[in-house]
Order: structure tokens, then sequence, then C-alpha cells
């Protein structure tokens, strides 16, 4: 008799128990997104551009009634949390611990920049959470190991080749002189490494194109470069190539004009038409040349869409590759939820590996992740130069151009 009622109680207790509990996937309410971002610090201006372009998307998607989720046959609003790691690599990992582990999201947008992405990736790899970034691309976070780690934004090699095959372009219409002496100063980290291996395969695929007369590393964050232009400005170069931040860029550009240098060409990688160049320096950033990963000005009818878009939430226009770059990688997470139809993790990481997105804003309007770049989008560059009166023009390739390049006046 003892036995029998032990079991009746089992039995009451599980059936109570099954008609209370309904699995986590099951009540929750929202695809729950997280992301650590730079909002205040050294590259606060940034992170704030990539908190506002993240929240439009999920905005946007939001106003469309969320995404379907096959699993639970229903829609499903997008809920973003967004924290401050004040830009230090330290507190932007331990908040992205923290977004997996106690606030449970469903998945993870990247922060920007090479030192604090690279500490954030190794936690979505040691949790199995999809992550998904648009503002660092250092081979160092792309390993062979990786598996849950998705880039949206090329390699900083890509900023070098597309720069150098601009360069051999304008050399092969004769406006720039063969072979062209390079004095080329880069930051000294993974994006720095990077950008130089970048420069060291296209010189040796373009023979003869270019002489590399300076080649030297500077510090990211130093407060002083002065000497480091004096040794630029005794390279007697034709092409001063740097790969620099935003903050060093202005530092930069503001000691190359104290010491009168003058160069045919002058770049800073993936910077030139920055809002916060041009406040800080005014027409002195004129005829500078960039690589950029995006444009307001690429011709794409979902481009003018999105640029109208941001226009419409922030009264302002979107013109530096941060808004674009971070709106794309929030869209790309987004539809990966909805290919997959679902919120297990291992569903949403497949949809990112068959992602094949055609209709994307950036140049060349494709986003995959190909295994052979472990799940590194591939995408390409354009050549931005600033003009006169804020205009700026895509000079490279012809079929995105906009104006050509004009040599930089003495």
């Amino acid at each position: 008799m003892m036995k029998r009622s032990r079991w009746i109680h089992s039995v009451l207790f599980l059936t109570l128990l099954s008609l209370i509990w309904v699995p986590a996937a099951f009540s929750q309410e929202t695809i729950k997104l997280g992301a650590a971002l730079p909002l205040s610090g050294k590259q606060s201006n940034v992170g704030n551009y990539f908190k506002k372009s993240y929240e439009l998307a999920v905005n946007i998607q939001n106003r469309q009634g969320g995404i379907f989720i096959k699993d639970l046959n229903k829609k499903l609003k997008v809920s973003l949390s967004v924290l401050d790691d004040k830009s230090d690599p330290t507190t932007s990992a331990s908040l992205v611990e923290r977004l997996i582990t106690l606030d449970k999201v469903d998945a993870m947008l990247g922060g920007y920049s090479v030192p604090l992405c690279l500490p954030q990736s190794v936690i979505p790899e040691k949790y199995g959470v999809p992550y998904v970034h648009g503002g660092a691309a250092s081979f160092a976070i792309f390993k062979p190991t990786n598996r849950w780690n998705f880039g949206v934004l090329w390699s900083p090699m890509g900023i070098a080749t597309t720069t150098l095959d601009w360069l051999k372009y304008e050399q092969d219409r004769g406006v720039l002189p063969k072979p062209l002496k390079i004095a080329m100063i880069w930051v000294n980290n993974d994006h720095g490494k990077d950008y130089t291996f970048g420069v060291s395969e296209k010189m040796t695929e373009y023979k003869g194109n270019f002489e590399l007369v300076l080649n030297e590393s500077f510090e990211f964050g130093a407060r002083d470069f002065t000497s480091l232009m004096i040794k630029v400005k005794r390279a007697n170069a034709d092409a001063f190539l740097s790969d620099a931040f935003e903050q060093d860029y202005i530092l930069q550009h503001r000691q190359y004009l104290e010491q009168q240098c003058y160069h045919k060409v002058v770049s800073y990688g993936g910077r030139g038409p920055e809002k916060s160049a041009r406040a800080a320096l005014g027409e002195y950033v004129n005829y500078n040349v960039c690589a950029a990963f995006w444009s307001p000005y690429l011709p794409y009818p979902q481009n003018k869409k999105f640029v109208q878009e941001y226009k419409n939430a922030y009264n302002e226009d979107p013109v530096e590759w941060y808004h674009g770059m971070s709106y794309q990688t929030a869209v790309v997470l987004l539809k990966a939820f909805e290919n997959a139809g679902s919120l297990d993790k291992s569903k949403v990481q497949k949809a990112l590996f068959e992602m094949d997105l055609r209709d994307a804003i950036v140049p060349g309007q494709r986003v995959n992740f190909p295994k052979s770049t472990n799940y590194h989008c591939k995408s390409p560059l354009l050549m931005i130069q600033n003009k006169p009166g804020e205009k700026v023009d895509l000079i490279y390739p012809q079929d995105a151009a906009t104006g050509q390049f004009v040599i930089r006046p003495k």
C-alpha cells in the first residue's frame, strides 16, 4: 500500500509539473540580442554610431511585426541590450560573458575595433552562441577552429590590397609615377599586421610598380607622432600610407601638416571622410583618400533606402562606413533567425554557415561566410577621396565611381 501510495503521488506530481512547466524556448516572447560597445572612452564616437545602426535595424524589423519563428509558429519581436565597455578590452570581454550567461541572449552583435573584438570573440566560442560583427576583421579573430564568429567586415588586408590595386590603376592611367615611392606607417597590433601583409602581397604581385622607402610601426593611441612625421618627410616618397584608427588619423594628419610634408597621395587606410576629422581639421582633410567598406553614395536601391531610414530616425546623414557596416551586421543576424525559423543556437549557426544575402547594402551587394576564410566575408572595398566643399567622390572601382582622383595640390 505504501509503495502504491508513493507511485500515485509521483504520478500526480509529474502530471502537475507537466501542466505548469513550459520549456523556456516556448515561453520566450522576444529574440534577445546583446552587444558590448565602446559608448564612452577613446572609441566612443564610433561605438555610438554602431549603437544607432543596430537599434535602427531592430526597430525596422519590429515595425514589420518581428521575425516569424517556425518552431513556435508565431512572430517574435526583437530586443537589444547594449552595454558600455568603456573602450576597455577586459571590460568588453566580461560584458559579453554577462550577456550570454546572465542575460541569456540568443545571439551577439559585435563591438568595434580589433583590441575590443578580439577578447570578445573568445566568449561566444566558449558558450556556443552566434556572434556576428562588422567592426573588426583581423585574421587573429578568424582562426581555423572558429565556429561561432561570423565577420561581415573583410580583413584590414583588404584595405591595403584595394589601395595598391587603385594606385596601380592610376599608374596605368599615367596619373602617378612608376615606380611609386611609398612611405608607410602602421599601427602595431593585429590590424596593422594584416595591413602590412596586404601591402607586401601586392608589391610582390606588381613587381616594379612600387618601392617601399619607409616601413615603421606606431602605438595605438600615442600622444605624439612628430618624430615619425619627420621620418615620413625625410623619406622623400610620392605616397604616404598610414594604417590608423580614427583618433590616430586626426593627430597624425595635424602633425603631418605641421611638418609641412607633401605627397601626391595621402591615405590613412580606412579613415578619410569622418565628421570628427573634418571638424578638427577642416579643409586640410581635402584630397585624402581611403579604402572604404561602405559609402552612402553607393547607387543600390536598398542602400538609398537605408540612408533615408537613418536620416528619418536620427535627423542626420550616415556618412561613414561605420553606419552602413553596423546596420548590415544587424540585418545579417536578423536574417539568420528568419532563415533558421528557430531560437536554437545551432540552427541559427547553420543558417549563418549557409547565408548568401544578395540584396546587401555593401559593395558587391552580397554577404556570405565561406569556410575557406573561416566564416569571414571577403567583400570588395571602395576608394574614396575627400574633395573641397565637404564633397566626397568614389574614385574606384570605375563601375561605382562618382568622380576621378585628384593629386593633392602643393
